[in-house]
């Protein structure tokens, strides 16, 4: 993957996120990548990540970043895309943190 363009889409729940993705990648060929979803496609496909993350979520802890980080990464690896629009996340200074330094820094931000 050449180095790819990365903008976060951040806001509260139900404030659109998905539905403004929804109209960027119509119009604009954009990827979409809800870590939302994307954990709950890999639990559902009983992956090793899906896995590891359904075990913490059922003992009612948060998936920790550096899991949510390597779905991330394997989505934007397996898209065949170079602009990815991530879709709540980071939600925390920390996570920037940790996505810059494992990914690269992000482009911009909705």
């Amino acid at each position: 993957m050449t180095s790819p363009t990365i903008l976060f889409v951040l806001g509260a729940p139900g404030a659109g996120k998905g539905t403004q993705c929804a109209k960027i990648v119509e119009k604009h060929g954009w990827t979409h990548l809800s870590t939302g979803d994307l954990l709950r496609k890999e639990t559902a496909e009983g992956s090793e990540l899906g896995l590891q993350a359904q075990d913490l979520m059922q003992q009612g802890q948060l998936v920790p970043t550096s899991l949510v980080l390597d779905l991330l990464l394997q989505a934007m690896q397996n898209s065949g895309s170079d602009r990815f629009l991530i879709d709540g996340f980071p939600r925390k200074l920390e996570q920037l943190q940790e996505f810059e330094e494992k990914i690269k820094p992000c482009d911009g931000v909705l």
